[in-house]
């Protein structure tokens, strides 16, 4: 879909009916009362726009405090995590090169925002999920939603991982692009280093 099919889809879209279909309930498994709860109450505090439900932002606790990767990827939204990944590697990148002393603070408000949007990013989700596979039904449906729905707790410790390397390694390129001292390394070696990217 493009931008504007996507808008008209989402504007038209009947959400109650979508949530009752029992399939969206093997798809989200674990808590899913407590999702359908929310939804409903933001769908009709929206005037029953999906499109606007994006805008109504929701506190979880667990997208906080294990942080948004964690959270998405244990809902196993990979491309979410990664994008989320990407993003701390670019400030914890521009914190050590430009020397700002704020990554803390930069990590703590874009865990907020991330936080705040887990619940009505992961709505769009699940839709997106069975408007792309809408022509599927019987075992090769139920495959795909056991595939790509519920959670994996193997998942989430794997991304949570990888996003610790990938924000060691966007700290390191970034003092030794800016030509800073690294801790771990000697004065000689990280001159070394840059010497040899210039």
């Amino acid at each position: 879909m493009n931008f504007r099919e996507r808008k008209e889809y989402y504007q038209n879209f009947d959400l109650p009916t979508f949530l009752m279909n029992p399939k969206v309930a093997d798809f989200v498994g674990k808590d899913f009362g407590r999702f359908q709860e929310i939804w409903i109450n933001d769908y009709k505090k929206t005037g029953h726009n999906v499109a606007r439900m994006g805008l109504r932002y929701h506190w979880t606790w667990l997208g906080f405090i294990l942080g948004p990767v964690v959270w998405y990827s244990h809902r196993k939204m990979y491309l979410m995590a990664l994008g989320i990944i990407g993003i701390y590697m670019l400030v914890t990148f521009f914190e050590e090169y430009f020397n700002l002393g704020l990554g803390s603070v930069s990590f703590a408000a874009t865990n907020i925002i991330l936080a705040l949007m887990a619940k009505s990013t992961y709505l769009q989700h699940i839709i997106d999920f069975f408007h792309r596979n809408r022509e599927i039904s019987g075992q090769q449906l139920d495959d795909l939603i056991a595939s790509n729905g519920g959670t994996s707790k193997i998942a989430a410790f794997l991304f949570f991982a990888f996003s610790i390397m990938a924000i060691i390694l966007a700290s390191i390129t970034g003092d030794i692009v800016a030509g800073h001292e690294i801790s771990f390394l000697t004065s000689d070696q990280t001159t070394s280093i840059v010497t040899q990217r210039q």
